[in-house]
């Protein structure tokens, strides 16, 4: 049985317990933890454990416990390990948070992944009807969309991938577009955020056309005489440019919910268009930003062929 010299490890700061009966070893750190409540939490470690007594004889050991080696993130090892002794009384940071769905995924522990993901979907909602609520959270957190989509790239998440490469298209100064660190974005989804404003922009524009298309109609159709009618288009349109160009989905959102109060029929016009247009992107943007297609929750367009490569 090897005996590993401790001078060539270090013993984690916080999870190194004295009375552990099991030794992990990752990227140089070592915890040592409790067999029992990782073989509870996870069948990956359990099956581990038990391939280990079963060849005890050319197993490892550490400070007089079995050595199991792991690739893992010795980050990622702790923020799960602080999770599972020491249970969050509140919200958990961030960091926390993506560090415990990467663990939970890779070692199934079904759990710990369970309530980690309800906190996620609660923090960035992937849905349309609390799309706003993802967009605020980057808009307070840029660093966590480039966060967001690591994430799901590496444990099968693609319902937080459209929110995430939105935000990035419509943040104007670009700087949440990270090109170093361990977040950083790949060439290909670099070329994806440039490609989404594009795109972005493109419905906008239609938006807009439509806007103009149904103000002249309105005006032909209405009881109103044009002095009354005309001032009221004009500075909707005016608004329009002004304000929604950057972020149309923002726009659509507080538009619809503010012009549905007014008895003028062309408000109500209006409010109905923005609340097609804000769908019609939303359930655009798997295909704006060139992303898989089989994305879970999110209603796909009828348009695309669901053969068609992404």
């Amino acid at each position: 049985m090897p005996i590993v010299p401790k001078a060539r490890l270090r013993r984690h700061e916080s999870f190194y317990l004295f009375d552990g009966n099991i030794c992990l070893r990752s990227r140089g750190v070592v915890f040592r933890v409790f067999k029992s409540l990782l073989a509870e939490e996870s069948e990956v470690f359990r099956d581990m454990f038990a391939i280990g007594v079963d060849e005890e004889d050319g197993q490892s050991t550490y400070d007089g416990v079995p050595l199991i080696d792991l690739d893992d993130d010795p980050d990622d090892l702790a923020q799960m390990f602080h999770f599972l002794w020491k249970p969050p009384l509140a919200e958990p940071e961030f960091g926390t948070l993506c560090s415990c769905i990467r663990i939970s995924t890779k070692y199934l522990m079904d759990n710990v992944l369970a309530w980690c993901l309800g906190r996620l979907r609660a923090t960035v909602p992937y849905d349309s009807k609390h799309f706003q609520t993802s967009q605020t959270y980057y808009q307070d957190h840029p660093d966590c969309a480039a966060q967001v989509i690591a994430l799901a790239r590496k444990c099968d998440l693609p319902q937080y991938l459209p929110p995430a490469f939105y935000f990035l298209a419509c943040e104007e100064s670009g700087c949440a577009i990270p090109v170093n660190g361990p977040y950083a974005l790949s060439a290909e989804d670099v070329r994806r955020v440039y490609l989404g404003k594009r795109g972005i922009q493109k419905c906008w524009w239609d938006f807009i056309k439509r806007y103009d298309d149904m103000g002249l109609k309105n005006l032909r159709n209405s009881s109103y005489e044009w002095e009354t009618a005309s001032p009221v288009i004009l500075q909707i349109r005016t608004s329009v440019l002004e304000a929604g160009a950057q972020d149309p989905m923002k726009y659509w959102m507080s538009k619809k919910a503010n012009s549905t109060k007014t008895s003028f029929d062309f408000k109500k016009d209006y409010a109905a268009l923005c609340e097609k247009y804000g769908k019609k992107l939303f359930n655009d943007l798997p295909f704006i930003f060139d992303l898989d297609r089989k994305i879970k929750d999110l209603p796909q367009p009828a348009r695309r062929d669901a053969n068609q490569s992404a």
